[in-house]
């Protein structure tokens, strides 16, 4: 943090606070996505096997990255909803 803010010229409360908000949604944003079937098991409480069978047959809103499950954790929970 302390290196954007120098970056920015030290910057004004504005500035601070602008920034501040951008890293917190970012770490917002980083809770929110869940790597792999194993953590979108967890979240759905249900067993790996079942997870992978979801995801694979599209029941569940997530992309493979890099060979790896990710999903959106309120995503998840709201299917879960409907």
């Amino acid at each position: 943090m302390a290196e954007i803010l120098a970056t920015c010229g030290g910057g004004s409360s504005l500035r601070k606070g602008k920034i501040m908000s951008i890293a917190k949604n970012s770490q917002d944003a980083n809770q929110d996505i869940v790597w792999g079937a194993e953590a979108i098991a967890a979240v759905i409480r249900v067993n790996q096997r079942r997870a992978f069978h979801l995801l694979e047959n599209g029941a569940l809103l997530a992309k493979k990255v890099g060979g790896r499950w990710v999903a959106s954790r309120k995503k998840l929970l709201a299917a879960l909803i409907d």
